[in-house]
């Protein structure tokens, strides 16, 4: 979990400097980067589907106005759209904090934008 989150981080990285957003441009340009970190072909796959749904949401999210009005300067608007985005690690996500359930939640990824 700790190295798919560290190539996470970094693909989000090189994706926002290529500007590729997209599932597919990720994946032909980035899977051979992520295979020689050490992921098998699953995870690989799955780090790159996350990385692009990530950007794909924080764009309708900015086109629907979810972080302030379209083309406004606001801090959070700016930062938002200009940020690469960064997988927390688990035990710094929310649900963490929270007593247990019966069931427990999944083990997940949360992402958050940054500058």
């Amino acid at each position: 979990m700790v190295l798919c989150n560290e190539v996470a981080n970094e693909v989000a990285g090189v994706a926002q400097s290529r500007r590729l957003r997209s599932r597919r441009a990720l994946q032909v340009a980035l899977y051979p980067m992520v295979k020689t970190r050490g992921l098998s072909a699953e995870p690989a796959l799955h780090v790159l589907r996350e990385v692009g749904d990530a950007y794909a949401t924080r764009q309708a999210n900015l086109t629907n106005g979810n972080y302030g009005r379209p083309g406004s300067r606001g801090k959070r608007t700016s930062s938002t759209a200009t940020g690469t985005s960064a997988c927390t690690p688990p035990s710094t996500n929310p649900h963490r904090n929270r007593p247990r359930r019966r069931t427990p939640p999944k083990a997940g990824w949360v992402w958050i934008w940054g500058s």
